[in-house]
């Protein structure tokens, strides 16, 4: 395959939201950006120089002596492998919670209704907004932002009690999201470095407090597929539910839906 080429996620809908055909094509882009890393390295020295040149291409002296360096590109190649794990998990991770806070967003904005609760709106910033769509467009920014905040756990609660609506619909995939996502925090807010927040919030016991998380290559594949699957099924359940607009889902950011933010 060409760099070039856009393969179609296995999983992609024929039809979808426009949060959900937007988590596809990053989703793809990861997918492709891991096929393109892993054909990379079987040219490891090329693949230094390579990049050497990008990086340096505006500083001759430094650039020449780096490619003066001895190679070693294999062995590079294999220390490092865990930052493009690393990259893929956190880019994969926060890929899903985008689609969830722009899924939202959707929701509240194409059921206005759904934005009731018990909080006040001063009338001032009523007056901000010259129409009753800009005001609905900033109220529901504002519920998003502050869902967006808080643990899987409890967005699951929230959304349950105000919208009827849950995200996982039984105790495993909720469990196992919280957990994906947990380990993405470890790896953004404590370079993987296992923490007594992430065994509170997981109840996984079976690493010690200071000993680095490993990633490994099938474990993390299979979370991003079942991140692509919970997608899959949220915005079904959440297209009827709430009767969102959905249109045919193609590669590449060509979704027919228009963003609505």
């Amino acid at each position: 395959m060409a760099s070039t080429e856009c393969t179609k996620h296995a999983n992609r809908p024929e039809v979808s939201t426009g949060p959900c055909s937007r988590f596809f094509d990053f989703d793809e882009e990861i997918s492709e950006f891991f096929i393109f890393f892993v054909r990379w390295t079987r040219r490891p020295d090329q693949m230094y120089e390579d990049v050497v040149k990008l990086a340096y291409q505006d500083d001759p002296e430094k650039l020449k002596g780096l490619l003066a360096e001895p190679r070693g590109g294999e062995s590079r190649i294999k220390r490092f492998a865990r930052f493009v794990m690393e990259m893929m998990l956190i880019r994969g991770t926060d890929n899903f919670l985008s689609y969830l806070s722009e899924l939202l967003a959707l929701i509240f904005t194409s059921r206005p209704e759904t934005l009731k609760s018990a909080e006040t709106v001063k009338l001032e910033d009523i007056l901000q907004h010259a129409t009753m769509d800009d005001l609905v467009k900033r109220l529901a920014e504002r519920r998003v932002e502050r869902l967006s905040y808080q643990g899987m756990k409890d967005l699951q609660k929230d959304l349950t009690e105000r919208l009827n609506f849950e995200i996982f619909p039984s105790c495993e995939p909720l469990s196992r999201a919280v957990r994906i996502i947990e380990i993405r925090n470890l790896f953004v807010h404590n370079r993987g470095v296992v923490n007594r927040t992430f065994l509170a919030r997981t109840g996984d016991s079976s690493m010690p407090i200071g000993s680095l998380f490993e990633l490994r290559p099938h474990p993390l594949i299979s979370d991003l597929d079942f991140l692509a699957h919970s997608v899959l099924d949220i915005d079904e359940r959440a297209s009827v539910k709430f009767g969102l607009a959905r249109s045919k889902s193609e590669p590449n950011g060509r979704s027919k839906l228009p963003r609505t933010s």
